[in-house]
């Protein structure tokens, strides 16, 4: 007997995970704590850091 097909929760769910986090300044590794970019060394426009994607220089280690 074959598998039911999965359900389209799953299906969004497993596509979300393989495109990975949402690439925003505040999930940046270079974003610092005083609102600052720690790569360019300049303060971050708010519309800048409101889109998703907008660097190219986005980075986010692995927590270990």
């Amino acid at each position: 007997m074959p598998r039911h097909p999965k359900p389209q929760g799953l299906i969004d769910y497993e596509l979300w995970l393989a495109k990975g986090p949402p690439r925003y300044c505040h999930n940046c590794d270079h974003y610092g704590a005083d609102g600052r970019c720690l790569a360019f060394g300049v303060a971050i426009p708010l519309d800048f850091s409101q889109n998703p994607d907008s660097c190219p220089t986005w980075e986010q280690e692995l927590p270990f």
